[in-house]
């Protein structure tokens, strides 16, 4: 299936909404997807699972009392932490240089790095465990040390480093038509039109939809 970068930001925007998160995280959503579109990876399947994760409660908002001390982890134990949720107060806290945090379980790495280098950040990301995995952002690019993209699809702990800024016009987002796996472009769609209401006259009562002389 083929849609428009303009289709996937805006759909994505909606689908996060409709999950009953904030503008915020639609907004760092959208972006998180284009910068995966123009490293050629399946945006639309993974989006589509985390956002399952989070309807599920699989996945978890952040302990602020832990995250002002710099660890980023779910609010309740044996669940992930939501790289959808995390990713705009994770951006935030190494936009301002604050060095070094830690992200615990993250459900699905990917979203975060996407975010941080949709942000214009220089950063070194490692993966925690067995094995040590290591990629480095470099100018919207990224390079790899001891593992591969993929490793980040799964979901894992990361230590999270702020090396520096760059000019996020450096960036260029992907244009024209984008190939996109139909089924899971789908479920992103069954999200976004929670954002809608059924069309009732209670709901015209209530003020929904547009009236006579809206323009937009």
């Amino acid at each position: 299936m083929r849609v428009s970068a303009s289709e996937i930001e805006s759909t994505l925007q909606k689908a996060t909404i409709g999950l009953g998160l904030g503008i915020g995280c639609g907004a760092e959503a959208g972006r998180a997807a284009l910068t995966m579109a123009r490293h050629n990876i399946d945006l639309a399947s993974i989006f589509a699972a985390a956002f399952d994760n989070i309807s599920s409660g699989r996945s978890r908002t952040y302990d602020n009392a832990r995250a002002f001390d710099g660890v980023f982890a779910p609010t309740q134990a044996e669940r992930h932490l939501s790289s959808i949720i995390a990713a705009p107060t994770i951006c935030d806290f190494l936009a301002v240089g604050t060095g070094q945090l830690v992200a615990e379980s993250v459900d699905f790495p990917m979203i975060l790095l996407m975010s941080l280098l949709s942000h214009g950040l220089e950063i070194e990301c490692e993966k925690l465990g067995d094995e040590r995995v290591v990629i480095f952002s470099k100018a919207g690019n990224l390079r790899y040390e001891n593992g591969e993209i993929e490793s980040f699809q799964k979901p894992s702990s990361l230590k999270l480093s702020y090396i520096a800024g760059f000019e996020r016009n450096l960036l260029s987002h992907p244009m024209g038509e984008l190939k996109v796996d139909g089924d899971s472009w789908s479920e992103l769609l069954s999200y976004a039109e929670r954002c809608l209401v059924v069309g009732s006259e209670q709901s015209r009562l209530m003020e929904a939809g547009a009236g006579l002389i809206d323009e937009d």
